[in-house]
């Protein structure tokens, strides 16, 4: 996935992270917990390639940053990226890759 569109999807205003970055700021608890939330999903989908043993060319990133941007049917057709920017957002979000492990419709 580009920058643009995860800092996008994160709802971080492009101008105050440029400035954050220009002055070594770190980010507020609020921003901080979603870049977390997108790394435990990066995890978990990881994590779940793992358990499957079907492990070798995989990779997770790359996986979750196509997925976040199509459109799923548990979300009524919205892309999963357009949840990351709240932590309930971001739980819903982890609990559909949940979901599709266990071979759940999504």
């Amino acid at each position: 996935m580009d920058q643009e569109t995860l800092i996008k999807y994160l709802g971080f205003g492009r101008s105050t992270l440029k400035r954050k970055i220009a002055a070594n700021e770190r980010l507020s608890q609020s921003e901080s917990e979603r870049v977390l939330g997108v790394t435990q999903l990066i995890v978990e989908v990881h994590r779940m390639v793992d358990e499957s043993g079907e492990t070798e060319a995989f990779d997770a990133a790359a996986w979750i940053g196509r997925w976040l941007r199509t459109p799923v049917p548990a979300l009524k057709n919205r892309s999963p990226g357009e949840f990351l920017d709240t932590a309930i957002g971001q739980r819903h979000v982890f609990q559909i890759i949940r979901q599709m492990q266990s071979g759940a419709y999504v």
